[in-house]
């Protein structure tokens, strides 16, 4: 059994690679999704060398194919928001409807532009790993969920 002052290192060890490994420039095509692991794993976007999106994911290629529409992936939805909602042909996007063709563009020119991508292969513990990350860097981007709380308030942080 994994003590939990192991485990906690191993999260630790997890961060920190995630967070100082290179970072990938965003491109936003089918070509760059295709050159991801079918691994399970988690992923960060950053701004400025700043956290401000994290994620969990059984597959980095599926969620990196994600990405490319808005109607698969929040941290579109939430750029859009965020940066573009006072732009009079802003319509908010959800799950099942895109933003107007003018805002999906500044959202991908966003990504291209002031992002970068990190992430790692990991096959256990992948939302314990999300929901640390996010309490420590706090992401403008994420929400904690219900589940995050929890694990959030257990013995092992």
């Amino acid at each position: 059994m994994i003590k939990d002052k192991d485990h906690k290192k191993y999260l630790d060890y997890l961060i920190n690679n995630l967070i100082n490994k290179e970072k990938n420039n965003i491109v936003l095509n089918r070509v760059w999704s295709k050159d991801f692991s079918n691994s399970p794993g988690v992923y960060i976007f950053f701004e400025n060398d700043k956290v401000v999106y994290v994620g969990e994911t059984t597959s980095i290629k599926e969620r990196m194919r994600d990405i490319l529409d808005t109607r698969h992936h929040t941290l579109r939805r939430k750029i859009g928001a965020f940066n573009f909602s006072d732009i009079p042909e802003y319509k908010k996007a959800n799950s099942k409807t895109k933003f107007p063709s003018i805002i999906e563009d500044l959202v991908s020119n966003w990504m291209v532009k002031k992002m970068k991508l990190s992430f790692i292969e990991v096959r256990l513990g992948r939302k314990e790993l999300e929901d640390l990350i996010i309490k420590k860097y706090n992401p403008k981007y994420n929400s904690i969920s219900k589940r995050g709380k929890t694990i959030l308030k257990s013995k092992i942080i």
